[in-house]
Protein backbone atom coordinates (compact mmCIF):
# COMPACT_ATOMS: atom_id res chain seq x y z
CA UNK A 1 0.00 0.00 0.00
CA UNK A 2 1.59 3.66 -1.37
CA UNK A 3 1.19 6.28 1.68
CA UNK A 4 2.91 9.64 1.46
CA UNK A 5 4.89 10.81 4.48
CA UNK A 6 2.54 13.37 6.29
CA UNK A 7 1.23 14.33 9.30
CA UNK A 8 -2.07 14.93 10.87
CA UNK A 9 -3.02 17.99 13.10
CA UNK A 10 -3.02 16.94 16.93
CA UNK A 11 -7.08 16.07 17.57
CA UNK A 12 -6.61 14.49 20.81
CA UNK A 13 -7.52 17.55 23.36
CA UNK A 14 -5.06 16.09 25.89
CA UNK A 15 -2.04 16.74 23.95
CA UNK A 16 -2.67 19.64 23.49
CA UNK A 17 -3.02 20.33 26.74
CA UNK A 18 0.25 19.48 26.98
CA UNK A 19 1.43 21.63 24.84
CA UNK A 20 0.14 25.02 26.41
CA UNK A 21 1.41 24.23 29.76
CA UNK A 22 4.86 24.53 28.23
CA UNK A 23 4.79 27.17 25.66
CA UNK A 24 5.67 30.10 28.13
CA UNK A 25 8.28 28.57 29.92
CA UNK A 26 11.17 25.77 28.89
CA UNK A 27 11.15 24.30 32.20
CA UNK A 28 9.57 20.92 30.68
CA UNK A 29 12.75 20.94 28.07
CA UNK A 30 14.80 21.06 30.92
CA UNK A 31 15.26 24.62 31.39
CA UNK A 32 13.61 27.50 33.34
CA UNK A 33 13.93 30.51 31.12
CA UNK A 34 10.84 32.16 29.13
CA UNK A 35 10.73 31.57 25.69
CA UNK A 36 12.30 34.92 24.20
CA UNK A 37 14.44 33.67 21.28
CA UNK A 38 14.64 30.85 18.61
CA UNK A 39 17.34 29.22 20.90
CA UNK A 40 14.83 28.24 23.93
CA UNK A 41 12.37 26.99 21.05
CA UNK A 42 15.08 24.55 19.49
CA UNK A 43 15.30 22.99 23.73
CA UNK A 44 11.94 21.66 23.07
CA UNK A 45 12.61 19.69 19.86
CA UNK A 46 15.71 18.68 21.71
CA UNK A 47 13.69 17.46 24.24
CA UNK A 48 11.40 15.76 22.14
CA UNK A 49 14.30 13.66 20.61
CA UNK A 50 15.28 12.84 23.93
CA UNK A 51 12.03 11.43 25.22
CA UNK A 52 12.01 14.27 27.62
CA UNK A 53 8.69 15.72 25.67
CA UNK A 54 5.84 13.64 24.74
CA UNK A 55 4.74 15.22 21.88
CA UNK A 56 5.30 18.41 19.79
CA UNK A 57 2.30 19.73 17.29
CA UNK A 58 4.36 18.08 14.28
CA UNK A 59 4.83 14.58 15.81
CA UNK A 60 2.08 13.05 18.35
CA UNK A 61 3.98 10.17 18.84
CA UNK A 62 7.14 9.50 20.12
CA UNK A 63 10.40 8.44 18.04
CA UNK A 64 10.87 5.22 16.75
CA UNK A 65 12.94 2.29 18.12
CA UNK A 66 14.77 2.90 14.59
CA UNK A 67 15.62 6.63 15.60
CA UNK A 68 17.83 5.05 18.12
CA UNK A 69 20.38 4.91 15.47
CA UNK A 70 20.87 8.59 14.93
CA UNK A 71 19.13 9.88 18.09
CA UNK A 72 22.17 11.80 19.17
CA UNK A 73 22.77 13.21 15.69
CA UNK A 74 19.50 14.35 16.02
CA UNK A 75 20.05 16.07 19.33
CA UNK A 76 22.74 18.42 17.54
CA UNK A 77 20.89 18.98 14.73
CA UNK A 78 18.51 20.71 16.74
CA UNK A 79 20.08 22.27 19.36
CA UNK A 80 21.79 24.16 16.27
CA UNK A 81 18.41 25.30 15.03
CA UNK A 82 16.96 22.01 12.25
CA UNK A 83 14.26 21.24 13.91
CA UNK A 84 13.59 18.30 12.85
CA UNK A 85 9.69 16.69 12.89
CA UNK A 86 10.64 13.23 10.57
CA UNK A 87 13.56 11.59 9.56
CA UNK A 88 14.64 7.81 9.16
CA UNK A 89 18.42 6.10 9.04
CA UNK A 90 19.26 4.47 5.39
CA UNK A 91 18.79 0.69 5.15
CA UNK A 92 19.87 -1.55 2.96
CA UNK A 93 18.09 -5.10 2.97
CA UNK A 94 16.80 -5.78 6.21
CA UNK A 95 14.77 -8.90 6.60
CA UNK A 96 10.99 -8.09 6.76
CA UNK A 97 11.07 -9.67 10.68
CA UNK A 98 14.17 -7.51 11.87
CA UNK A 99 13.01 -5.91 15.28
CA UNK A 100 14.48 -2.47 14.60
CA UNK A 101 13.80 -1.82 10.83
CA UNK A 102 11.07 -4.59 10.02
CA UNK A 103 7.38 -4.60 8.34
CA UNK A 104 5.41 -6.75 6.20
CA UNK A 105 5.42 -10.36 5.43
CA UNK A 106 8.44 -12.71 7.31
CA UNK A 107 10.41 -13.85 4.65
CA UNK A 108 10.72 -10.38 2.88
CA UNK A 109 13.70 -7.47 2.60
CA UNK A 110 13.16 -3.91 3.55
CA UNK A 111 14.85 -0.93 2.08
CA UNK A 112 15.09 2.91 3.19
CA UNK A 113 16.83 5.89 1.91
CA UNK A 114 17.72 7.89 5.04
CA UNK A 115 15.60 11.50 4.88
CA UNK A 116 15.39 14.51 7.17
CA UNK A 117 12.32 16.61 7.49
CA UNK A 118 12.64 19.93 9.24
CA UNK A 119 12.09 23.73 9.97
CA UNK A 120 14.77 26.00 9.65
CA UNK A 121 15.96 29.99 9.55
CA UNK A 122 16.47 31.85 6.20
CA UNK A 123 20.29 31.91 6.78
CA UNK A 124 20.44 28.21 7.85
CA UNK A 125 18.78 27.37 4.83
CA UNK A 126 21.10 29.64 2.78
CA UNK A 127 23.95 27.98 4.51
CA UNK A 128 22.98 24.44 3.78
CA UNK A 129 22.27 24.65 -0.08
CA UNK A 130 25.22 26.90 -0.33
CA UNK A 131 28.27 24.30 1.62
CA UNK A 132 26.32 20.98 1.24
CA UNK A 133 23.40 21.02 -1.12
CA UNK A 134 24.58 22.92 -4.01
CA UNK A 135 28.07 20.97 -3.73
CA UNK A 136 29.73 18.51 -6.60
CA UNK A 137 29.77 15.65 -3.82
CA UNK A 138 26.52 16.41 -3.49
CA UNK A 139 24.75 14.76 -6.02
CA UNK A 140 22.90 11.89 -4.07
CA UNK A 141 20.93 14.32 -2.48
CA UNK A 142 17.48 15.43 -3.35
CA UNK A 143 15.80 18.55 -1.70
CA UNK A 144 12.34 19.88 -1.74
CA UNK A 145 11.83 23.26 0.05
CA UNK A 146 8.80 25.71 1.08
CA UNK A 147 7.76 28.46 3.11
CA UNK A 148 4.52 29.34 4.41
CA UNK A 149 3.92 31.99 1.77
CA UNK A 150 4.53 29.69 -0.94
CA UNK A 151 6.59 28.12 -3.74
CA UNK A 152 8.84 25.30 -3.81
CA UNK A 153 12.38 24.90 -4.01
CA UNK A 154 13.67 21.85 -5.55
CA UNK A 155 17.33 20.19 -6.11
CA UNK A 156 16.95 19.51 -9.93
CA UNK A 157 13.94 20.11 -12.72
CA UNK A 158 11.64 17.90 -12.47
CA UNK A 159 12.26 16.25 -9.22
CA UNK A 160 8.55 15.77 -7.47
CA UNK A 161 8.80 12.37 -5.79
CA UNK A 162 11.01 10.18 -4.44
CA UNK A 163 10.36 6.68 -2.39
CA UNK A 164 12.06 6.30 0.86
CA UNK A 165 10.92 3.24 2.00
CA UNK A 166 10.07 0.17 0.56
CA UNK A 167 9.79 -3.71 0.70
CA UNK A 168 10.04 -6.89 -1.32
CA UNK A 169 7.89 -9.75 -0.67
CA UNK A 170 7.12 -13.16 -1.80
CA UNK A 171 4.69 -13.35 -4.93
CA UNK A 172 4.03 -9.72 -4.54
CA UNK A 173 5.12 -6.58 -6.22
CA UNK A 174 7.29 -4.47 -5.04
CA UNK A 175 5.59 -2.50 -1.98
CA UNK A 176 6.34 1.18 -1.69
CA UNK A 177 5.37 1.97 1.97
CA UNK A 178 6.67 5.96 2.11
CA UNK A 179 6.77 8.05 -0.25
CA UNK A 180 7.74 12.38 -0.65
CA UNK A 181 6.22 14.03 -3.17
CA UNK A 182 5.85 17.31 -4.16
CA UNK A 183 2.06 17.59 -3.52
CA UNK A 184 1.90 16.09 -0.49
CA UNK A 185 4.39 19.06 0.61
CA UNK A 186 2.42 21.38 -0.37
CA UNK A 187 -0.99 20.23 0.93
CA UNK A 188 1.17 19.80 4.40
CA UNK A 189 2.99 23.11 4.01
CA UNK A 190 -0.38 25.04 5.13
CA UNK A 191 -0.72 22.85 7.74
CA UNK A 192 2.44 22.46 9.30
CA UNK A 193 3.02 26.22 9.28
CA UNK A 194 -0.41 27.18 10.71
CA UNK A 195 0.33 24.30 13.68
CA UNK A 196 2.95 26.91 14.66
CA UNK A 197 0.31 29.42 15.33
CA UNK A 198 -2.52 26.96 16.73
CA UNK A 199 -1.03 24.69 18.81
CA UNK A 200 2.14 27.03 20.32
CA UNK A 201 1.44 30.91 19.50
CA UNK A 202 -2.52 31.36 20.25
CA UNK A 203 -1.84 28.91 23.05
CA UNK A 204 1.17 31.40 24.54
CA UNK A 205 1.07 33.34 27.83
CA UNK A 206 3.91 35.19 27.45
CA UNK A 207 3.83 38.10 24.56
CA UNK A 208 7.84 37.46 24.16
CA UNK A 209 6.86 33.32 23.66
CA UNK A 210 4.18 34.11 20.98
CA UNK A 211 6.05 36.93 18.90
CA UNK A 212 9.16 34.19 18.51
CA UNK A 213 6.78 31.63 17.48
CA UNK A 214 5.29 33.57 15.36
CA UNK A 215 8.32 35.20 13.50
CA UNK A 216 9.35 31.37 12.78
CA UNK A 217 5.65 30.96 10.96
CA UNK A 218 6.21 33.51 9.06
CA UNK A 219 10.12 33.20 7.85
CA UNK A 220 11.08 29.69 8.29
CA UNK A 221 11.77 27.21 5.65
CA UNK A 222 10.10 23.81 5.64
CA UNK A 223 12.54 21.28 4.26
CA UNK A 224 13.22 17.23 2.82
CA UNK A 225 16.42 16.18 2.72
CA UNK A 226 17.15 12.83 1.21
CA UNK A 227 20.07 10.78 0.52
CA UNK A 228 19.37 8.59 -2.96
CA UNK A 229 22.15 6.03 -1.96
CA UNK A 230 20.70 3.98 0.57
CA UNK A 231 23.46 1.26 0.23
CA UNK A 232 25.55 2.81 2.75
CA UNK A 233 28.19 1.83 5.40
CA UNK A 234 26.94 4.03 8.16
CA UNK A 235 22.88 4.17 8.31
CA UNK A 236 23.58 7.64 9.61
CA UNK A 237 25.64 9.87 7.32
CA UNK A 238 23.37 11.94 5.88
CA UNK A 239 22.86 13.19 9.55
CA UNK A 240 26.64 13.32 10.40
CA UNK A 241 27.09 15.08 7.23
CA UNK A 242 24.82 17.89 8.26
CA UNK A 243 25.89 18.02 11.98
CA UNK A 244 29.49 18.50 10.88
CA UNK A 245 28.26 21.40 8.67
CA UNK A 246 26.66 22.79 11.43
CA UNK A 247 29.24 22.44 14.29
CA UNK A 248 31.49 24.25 11.31
CA UNK A 249 29.55 27.39 11.43
CA UNK A 250 28.86 27.23 14.89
Amino acid sequence: MLKTKRYASLQNSKIRSELALSLSSAKEAGGSQPITSTSDVNQFFVAFVQGKLRALPWTPEALSVESNTIRDALVALNTLGMLTISSQPAVDSAPSDDPLYGWGPVGGRVYQKAYVEFFCSPDLWARLLREVLQQPQAGRLSYMAVRAQGGVVTSRHGFKRSTVTWGVFADMEIVESTVIDEDGLLLWRDQAFQLWRTSWADRATAASARAVLLDIQATYWLVNIIDDDFKQQQPGQLFATLCALLNKAS
